[in-house]
């Protein structure tokens, strides 16, 4: 399931596996029909990428040819999951432009749950639902619109890449929240779980926004979630997850880290077509021997190091070093600290 490249008869079985698991989530028609298209495409050497969208009973996937299987179960989960959310949930948006400020909704809670079920049905290890999360994080902390307030963020979605992850970050993170909240406040009785459900059987009768309805129910379960939604999704203030977000096999660290950098420009390096730009002479990636003009052919992301293939003068060589930048910033990171302690995959999950 991890060696790359993987066949259409694998990747068949792992959407069948992911479908079934989100219509039980769903208690939804199991047999119905549903079409996934995948697209092989050849990325770029600085990056490895997938995506997808989802088309009403069905999703098309792009996904570059060098991508493990086992990093596309994420992807699949979160494109499936568009099933139900935002569309079955209440109404939204109908301008393009007014969308992204349903986003936290729509793509935060999807990349949520994506993990979340992944982790309970056993499709990802504890150890893998961390790892995800904590890329995750790793961005949120080191985006450069992280207090960006919400009004601005929308209005850049389109435009700005950053921008554009912030909806995801910032619902992920207050779903974790808030589904601990919800657990705390009704000794177990209710989760993030037992709202959406309610949403989506009081969604076919009602033409509130999905946003507002989600509130409303959350009210009704003992949470109120007004301030937070002013803080964080409003006024852009940093979000931080409390301590036991995750149940008593994660624990949450809070650390100062320096914040990423590949050491040179990925946009320019990108449009001149993989030749290295604006090399910083002060970062590790400059003292490893990088220069201007260089031809990238491959980048590999490993920890703690990054290595690049390159053309220097006619020759290949490969340059490894720390892929850190200038500034320090707040990291948070999610430790299993024992896989092994009953019901972790439960508590993970948000259950």
């Amino acid at each position: 399931m991890d060696q790359c490249c993987p066949t259409p008869r694998e990747l068949n079985n792992l959407a069948r596996r992911v479908i079934a698991v989100e219509r039980a989530f769903w208690d939804s028609d199991r047999s119905a029909p549903f079409l996934v298209t995948a697209a092989p495409i050849v990325g770029s050497p600085t990056a490895m990428g997938f995506g997808g969208t989802g088309r009403g009973d069905a999703f098309a996937l792009w996904v570059d040819q060098r991508t493990p299987l086992a990093s596309m179960k994420w992807l699949l989960a979160h494109e499936y999951f568009h099933t139900w959310n935002p569309g079955q949930l209440g109404t939204v948006p109908e301008r393009r432009e007014a969308r992204p400020g349903a986003y936290w909704l729509s793509e935060g809670f999807t990349d949520y749950y994506a993990r979340a079920l992944m982790v309970r049905a056993g499709l990802i290890s504890p150890e893998e639902f961390a790892t995800i999360w904590n890329e995750m994080l790793a961005a949120y902390a080191g985006s450069p619109v992280r207090t960006m307030p919400g009004a601005q963020a929308a209005a850049a979605f389109w435009s700005n890449d950053a921008a554009q992850k912030l909806p995801y970050q910032r619902g992920a993170m207050l779903a974790a929240i808030w589904n601990a909240h919800l657990l705390a406040v009704s000794r177990g009785a209710a989760n993030l779980d037992t709202v959406l459900h309610a949403q989506i059987t009081t969604a076919q009768s009602s033409k509130e926004q999905a946003t507002s309805l989600f509130q409303s129910l959350t009210r009704q379960r003992g949470l109120n979630i007004a301030d937070d939604m002013t803080r964080y999704l409003v006024n852009g203030e940093p979000i931080l997850l409390p301590a036991g977000t995750f149940g008593p096999c994660a624990k949450i660290v809070t650390e100062q880290r320096p914040s990423f950098s590949l050491g040179f420009n990925t946009e320019l390096t990108a449009n001149a077509g993989n030749v290295a730009t604006a090399v910083d002479r002060l970062l590790p990636a400059y003292a490893a021997g990088l220069r201007d003009g260089m031809k990238i052919l491959a980048r590999t992301e490993g920890e703690p190091d990054n290595a690049l293939l390159v053309e220097d003068n006619g020759k290949h060589r490969t340059i490894r070093y720390l892929p850190q930048g200038h500034k320090q910033v707040t990291v948070q990171q999610i430790h299993i600290t024992n896989a092994q302690t009953p019901n972790c995959r439960r508590t993970l999950g948000g259950l």
